[in-house]
């Protein structure tokens, strides 16, 4: 058996996939240090999602052969919260919920297929695995797209034992669509894509500013009518005609009535009984505590809401 056999599995269980050797793990290092020296990525970005990545192999796993990547659909989420009286739509953006269920459900998958053979998460910049991979391909606004899923999915990988045979290393490519296409530069709100070089200025980027702790507060080119999602953005992959037939995908999800969305908005998380069970139920849709009150407060602003369906609080 070998690593090849355990993508096919997961194929036919609705992911996708592909695997590399291990070795090539030094080569999506230099990748990124490279990016990094050459100062095209912004060392705060690198700093907050980038560094301390599973690099070598773990004491307990000295024979870890391969490294398996892994894909899965995932839909928009729409949440929603409530100000004088009124139920207020916001997105959430794919990714942001669910991880550990989706690593979860792949590793039991892959468990059950190769018994005997281990299958260990390991955190690694997925999107330059996914891309060197041929999972998937980079789009002008530097997201990742797999064919069947478009944008609107997650990446993991795995660690395995089972040899990756067929070394598929290649360089990064973006979609043929692309080349002629300008619609994430132009839409984007922040400028941060732009046509002189490939890479985007993440650190200007709107889902970077988004994801920084409440207490930062907005650069002063971050005009109220950008927000359009409770974090993160999606003006560039609504826009994305790659992306067009998976828009409906939307997931309703659990709201916040008016107490809560006024203990958001307060901003005083002192009483660690309440913030605790607000943490709980922020965590349904992938989001928590941090971004509060500062990107509630921004949405609101913007008034660009989306339209609830009718769910629960």
């Amino acid at each position: 058996m070998k690593a090849e056999d355990a993508v096919e599995c997961l194929e036919r269980n609705g992911y996708r996939a592909s695997c590399l050797p291990f070795s090539r793990t030094a080569d999506v290092r230099a990748d990124l240090e490279g990016l990094l020296s050459s100062g095209a990525l912004d060392r705060e970005v690198y700093e907050l999602y980038l560094k301390d990545f599973g690099w070598t192999r773990p004491s307990d796993f000295q024979n870890a052969a391969s490294v398996i990547v892994v894909s899965l659909a995932q839909p928009m989420l729409r949440t929603y919260f409530t100000v004088n009286g009124q139920r207020i739509g916001a997105l959430i953006p794919p990714t942001y919920a669910g991880s550990k269920k989706m690593i979860d459900e792949a590793k039991r998958k892959l468990d059950a297929f190769a018994p005997g053979h281990r299958f260990e998460f390991v955190r690694l910049p997925m999107k330059t695995l996914a891309t060197r991979s041929g999972l998937a391909r980079y789009g002008r606004n530097n997201i990742t797209y797999v064919d069947g899923f478009g944008s609107f999915q997650r990446l993991t990988a795995f660690l395995t034992d089972l040899e990756c045979t067929s070394d598929r290393w290649q360089e990064k490519r973006m979609l043929d669509r692309c080349e002629k296409c300008t619609t994430c530069l132009k839409v984007c709100p922040t400028r941060s894509i732009t046509a002189d070089r490939f890479l985007i200025h993440a650190e200007t980027c709107l889902t970077f500013l988004n994801e920084l702790p409440a207490d930062r507060p907005f650069p002063p080119y971050v005009k109220s009518e950008m927000h359009n999602a409770i974090v993160g953005c999606m003006v560039c992959q609504r826009k994305c005609p790659e992306d067009r037939k998976f828009l409906g995908s939307i997931e309703e999800r659990p709201g916040f009535d008016e107490a809560e969305t006024d203990y958001l908005l307060k901003g005083d998380f002192s009483n660690k009984e309440w913030a605790k069970e607000m943490e709980q139920k922020l965590a349904i849709v992938g989001i928590d505590l941090s971004i509060f009150p500062r990107n509630l407060a921004a949405l609101l602003e913007s008034e660009r809401f989306e339209e609830p369906m009718g769910i629960p609080g």
